[in-house]
């Protein structure tokens, strides 16, 4: 066995060795002479790249791909992360201005303690941006940072690189990415370099997919010359798309793996789809414009609850809104277990924040009695009921006992037995309105989170597994075919679905936005960028949660900065019978 396929064989096993660990096992003699570095080699089919030792297992991570498939397996280890085992845990890797999102179910660690995981990426230009960069890798995984000095890596990475994509490609279609997402056009006969490399990238073809919607949107809007005005526009935009980025190249230049060519004209496309998109999107609806823009501040959370601050903000888990749009209910995440441990009521009234059920006990073994996790939430008025799994002899956290309590801004209690239509409202909310998987195709049944719908409509998101997101619906009708609402990153995975109305919430990356399941008509929210998150939205849509990165209310930042901590945001949305 070779020192690679060692390592390779010791990571696939999830290794427990990280920076620190190695900095206190080895000898000081060791330490100076094997520093960890980066290292890599082609040996038969398999190339790899990894940070460590070479001619050792001390591999804290790594990247490996078959010769000629352009689809690279990484392998990320989390010492801190105290996650369930099978839990989702979203990984962020980022270098030279570029940024890689996916999530994979944890994998233990019994050497560490923490958490290993596992993850699937396209070999697309943004991850050799991050793999031939300069300065700094820096990778998050559940919210815990790594860095990694990306020194010494040009060439491993270099000769890794060129090995994933040395057999040619066939057809126009990326073959790191699915072929579920086509351009407005027919790919097969594209004959222009602009077309060719637009099918050569599957972000550039969602984007050429999404514009041909938006376009046909805002045609029908408008009637006589503010039509011609618009097809005008847009002949100019085409024109100047072409100049601005494609220029005088030939495809072949544009083809060339990890070119600065090739790059600049993939930031350029994407800058400038995203733009043009968002202009047709508010030609064919107004955009909803949020009022009464604030941030909750969560500083009481963070001091009582230190433990769910990450990246200098408190991690939130879910949110709920009272029926009357009066309340906030912020569900705060387990570090023990997948769902939620505590919820806090926030009054927009005056800002108040105040605990809603107990903080979960940190004593080993847990107390008898003591919050283990929130099962279901429901509001009677401005009271919120919670039932919680709690710790027992006879239990195991999240199975047997349970215990209710009854909050207010005011007090929170604990029931001794919960009124019947509290039960029965509570039972409801544990389980959500979801439906069997056997209702999608098959092809995404493997990769869902949740089926969600009604009488008229269902939606999903499948996750591609690698860091890609497909938001796909249907009507609930035989034979009905499935519409792509949406390709892209993570952010994908957290739409909202109103079930009433047959409407979403999801993070387009023109900002987010309101989609009609019937008429597929889209409304952007403004005061909204690329990268925020919904959380949730009230039944008349009069009131909205998200966070973002940006300052709250802030849309004109199609990239946001990692590095800064998450904001809660709240607003209110005019309601539909306001035609706003």
């Amino acid at each position: 066995m070779t020192n690679m396929e060692r390592a390779g064989s010791a990571l696939i096993g999830f290794l427990a060795a990280t920076a620190i660990a190695l900095a206190t096992a080895w000898p000081a003699a060791a330490q100076d002479e094997e520093k960890p570095r980066w290292f890599g080699t082609t040996d038969g089919d398999m190339a790899t790249l990894a940070y460590g030792v070479p001619d050792s297992d001390y591999v804290m991570l790594y990247f490996s791909c078959t010769v000629g498939k352009p689809v690279v397996t990484v392998y990320v280890q989390d010492e801190e992360s105290r996650a369930k085992a099978g839990a989702l845990l979203r990984v962020r890797l980022s270098a030279g201005g570029a940024r890689i999102e996916f999530a994979e179910k944890a994998l233990p660690n019994e050497d560490s303690g923490g958490k290993d995981v596992k993850g699937r990426l396209p070999l697309d230009d943004t991850l050799r941006r991050i793999l031939t960069a300069k300065d700094t890798l820096e990778i998050v995984v559940d919210g815990h940072k790594q860095r990694y000095a990306m020194q010494g890596a040009a060439k491993p990475a270099a000769a890794m690189l060129a090995a994933c994509a040395s057999r040619k490609q066939t057809g126009n279609l990326d073959a790191t990415t699915t072929d579920t997402v086509p351009a407005s056009f027919d790919c097969a006969k594209a004959g222009s370099v602009v077309e060719k490399f637009i099918c050569s990238q599957a972000m550039l073809r969602w984007q050429d997919l999404a514009l041909s919607r938006g376009y046909r949107a805002a045609r029908n809007a408008v009637t006589g010359a503010a039509r011609d005005d618009l097809l005008a526009a847009q002949r100019d935009w085409v024109r100047e798309r072409d100049r601005r980025c494609i220029a005088d190249r030939t495809f072949k230049e544009l083809s060339a793996p990890s070119s600065a060519v090739r790059t600049q004209a993939y930031d350029c496309l994407n800058s400038v789809y995203v733009g043009r998109r968002r202009a047709l999107q508010d030609l064919a609806a107004a955009p909803l414009s949020p009022r009464g823009i604030e941030e909750i501040d969560l500083k009481p959370i963070a001091a009582a609850r230190p433990d769910t601050v990450a990246d200098g903000a408190v991690r939130v888990s879910a949110i709920h809104l009272s029926p009357d749009g009066r309340l906030v209910a912020i569900l705060l995440p387990s570090l023990e277990f997948d769902g939620p441990d505590q919820v806090w009521l926030y009054r927009i009234a005056d800002r108040k924040l105040v605990a809603a059920t107990p903080a979960p006990d940190r004593q080993q073994p847990h107390p008898d009695g003591s919050p283990a996790s929130i099962n279901a939430l429901a509001w009677q008025g401005e009271t919120l009921y919670a039932r919680l799994a709690i710790w027992s002899k006879d239990s195991k956290g999240e199975e047997g006992a349970t215990a209710i309590y009854a909050a207010t801004m005011e007090a929170s209690r604990r029931l001794d037995r919960a009124p019947g239509d509290i039960a029965a409202l509570l039972d409801a909310a544990e389980r959500p309105g979801t439906v069997e998987a056997d209702e999608v195709p098959e092809r995404d049944r493997g990769s869902l989170d949740a089926v969600r719908g009604n009488r008229s409509v269902l939606v999903w998101a499948a996750d591609l597994g690698h860091g890609t997101i497909e938001l796909k619906m249907r009507k609930r009708a035989a034979g009905a075919p499935v519409y792509l609402v949406a390709w892209g990153s993570w952010s994908l995975w957290y739409y909202l679905f109103d079930a009433e109305h047959s409407q979403l919430v999801y993070a387009a990356d023109t900002g987010m936005s309101v989609f009609d399941m019937a008429t597929q008509g889209e409304r952007r929210i403004a005061a909204t960028s690329s990268g925020d998150r919904p959380y949730a939205i009230a039944a008349d849509r009069s009131l909205f949660v998200w966070s973002t990165r940006n300052a709250c209310g802030d849309e004109f930042m199609t990239e946001q900065d990692d590095s800064k901590p998450e904001h809660l945001c709240l607003a209110r949305l005019p309601t539909p019978e306001a035609g706003k």
